[in-house]
């Protein structure tokens, strides 16, 4: 009887250690709270997701003008990113916002206001009304 007891008690001790033996840290969570800058299912962050270098045409009335134009887009926060080009004269800070895949960049200034700025996937496109009415169009690939 006494055998009997010290072995209960002994296959209690394995049995609740192995529980805390066994366990593991979960992988997902720590996706969900990283920066990444692919497109990873959790990833809130939106200014990491579209920062880049995009390289493309720039093209207005059907017309080529550029073949081999750069955009570069720079993190500030998870919703503001910092757009270099030269059809915006330097740099232009613009706020982030993600809808099925796409991210949308806006800026409420009214000399920017009529710029729309998408990105889906690794692929961005520009386009705005330039100054001499015809509308102009940048379409790129992140590298």
């Amino acid at each position: 009887m006494k055998n009997f007891r010290l072995l209960a008690i002994l296959m209690a001790a394995v049995t609740f250690s192995s529980i805390f033996t066994f366990t593991s840290c979960n992988k997902d969570e720590d996706k969900e709270n990283s920066l990444y800058t692919d497109s990873t299912v959790g990833n809130t962050d939106a200014g990491t997701y579209v920062s880049g270098t995009y390289t493309g045409k720039l093209v207005s009335g059907g017309e080529v003008i550029r073949d081999a134009y750069v955009v570069t887009i720079t993190r500030i926060s998870s919703s503001v990113v910092k757009v270099n080009a030269d059809l915006f004269n330097g740099s232009v800070n613009f706020n982030v916002s993600s809808s099925n895949g796409q991210y949308i960049l806006s800026n409420s200034e009214s000399e920017y206001s009529q710029v729309n700025i998408s990105i889906q996937g690794k692929s961005l496109t520009i386009t705005f009304l330039n100054i001499f009415g015809t509308i102009t169009t940048f379409t790129g690939y992140k590298d």
